[in-house]
C-alpha cells in the first residue's frame, strides 16, 4: 500500500514540523507516524515514512514506505 496520499492539515504540518524536520516520531490521537524524508516543493509537501501505525479500537494497521503528499496554499495572513 505505497503511495497512498493521506490528506492532513496545514496546521498540523506547522505544529510538528520541527519533530519531522528532525526524524522524530508523531503522535497523537493513535496515530504514530516515523518520518524517513520529508520534501517541500512551492505548493507541495512529501513525507517518505519508514513506518506508520494507526490504532483505532482494537486495529492496529502497520505500512511502510507510505509517501504522505499534503497539498497546501501558502496565505499572507501572519
Amino acid at each position: 500500500m505505497s503511495g497512498k496520499n493521506y490528506e492532513l492539515e496545514v496546521g498540523l504540518l506547522g505544529e510538528f514540523w520541527g519533530e519531522w524536520g528532525r526524524g522524530e516520531c508523531f503522535e497523537s490521537r493513535n496515530v504514530t507516524i516515523t518520518p524517513k524524508k520529508v520534501t517541500i516543493t512551492s505548493r507541495k509537501v512529501t513525507i517518505t515514512l519508514k513506518k506508520v501505525t494507526i490504532t483505532s479500537r482494537k486495529v492496529t494497521i502497520t505500512q511502510k514506505s507510505v509517501a504522505i503528499t499534503i497539498s497546501y496554499h501558502p496565505t499572507s495572513t501572519r
